[in-house]
């Protein structure tokens, strides 16, 4: 009697270690491939990807899987890489029935590899926001376009143009946050006095601008009460942009083998670019033809 209870608990240690391979794989399974297809073909044609974020996730299981020496830093442009991996997609699962017949591929892999881009740049801006670069680049970008109109709004106080409590108030204050409210607070005062406007240096571009950029500088600086962002946090976002960023580097080699099959060596570079590359479309150089001379000698 005691035999026979021993062999369920033998399936359900087992149970883990079959389901594993399933949960690698960031695609859906084979077995379902044609209920995914359309759905993944259909995300793979859309200009933006705005759930990224859920593309981040339908590919966390992969990317955790690589063993840390596996992992390596992705160093490319994620824009870019986006952009050429959508390219060199579309041209390889294009060829539909000379790709099928392709050995050891991943067709399933190929067409979700969009979405994998996607959630690299997804991974990628993560990044930044961790580190505050783009807020650095922001607060160097509004720090001219904020003295300028702290001149401007000085001088139409004194001409008596503009209520002076208002303009003291904006001039007050110092740092990288009041540097964004100056900015959305001269718009908003200007936009109450186009007449006033008219009469000085700026125009109605100037304003919005100035709006606009003060508003992209406030979300990326994260004021008091906003989650810090923490040394830990700031390496947890690189480690996922360099797994999933190896994820893609590793099936990007599998498409550009099936595009080099398709199409060739001397034409494969130009239908599916690699990460990096910088060339939007194969142009064709034309044969240069030497000049003949008229009148030859001799």
């Amino acid at each position: 009697m005691a035999s026979p209870k021993k062999k369920p608990a033998r399936q359900s240690t087992a149970k883990p270690a079959a389901s594993k391979p399933a949960a690698l794989k960031s695609a859906a399974p084979k077995s379902a491939a044609p209920q995914s297809a359309a759905p993944q073909s259909a995300a793979s044609k859309r200009d933006d990807f705005d759930d990224a974020a859920d593309a981040v996730t339908l590919f966390l299981a992969a990317a955790a899987a690589r063993a840390p020496k596996e992992v390596q830093r992705f160093g490319y442009d994620p824009e870019l890489a986006f952009d050429n991996v959508r390219i060199g997609a579309a041209a390889v699962l294009g060829e539909g029935a000379r790709l099928a017949k392709l050995p050891e591929t991943d067709i399933d892999e190929l067409r979700s590899m969009p979405e994998l881009a996607a959630a690299v740049r997804q991974a990628a801006s993560r990044v930044d926001r961790a580190s505050g670069s783009n807020a650095r680049a922001l607060l160097a970008q509004a720090t001219p376009v904020r003295r300028r109109l702290l001149k401007v709004l000085d001088a139409l106080a004194e001409s008596g143009l503009l209520p002076g409590a208002a303009v003291a108030k904006i001039l007050s204050g110092g740092g990288p946050i009041d540097v964004a409210n100056d900015l959305v607070d001269a718009a908003a005062l200007l936009r109450k006095s186009p007449g006033v406007l008219a009469r000085s240096p700026l125009n109605k571009a100037d304003v919005e601008a100035a709006a606009t950029l003060g508003a992209e500088l406030t979300r990326a600086l994260r004021p008091k009460g906003a989650v810090k962002v923490t040394p830990a946090a700031l390496k947890q976002s690189l480690d996922l942009r360099d797994r999933l960023g190896t994820l893609l580097t590793r099936r990007h080699e599998a498409l550009w083998r099936a595009g080099a099959y398709l199409f060739g060596r001397h034409e494969v570079d130009a239908r599916v670019p690699l990460l990096g590359s910088r060339a939007r479309a194969a142009k064709k150089t034309p044969k240069l033809v030497a000049p003949v001379d008229p009148q030859p000698n001799g």
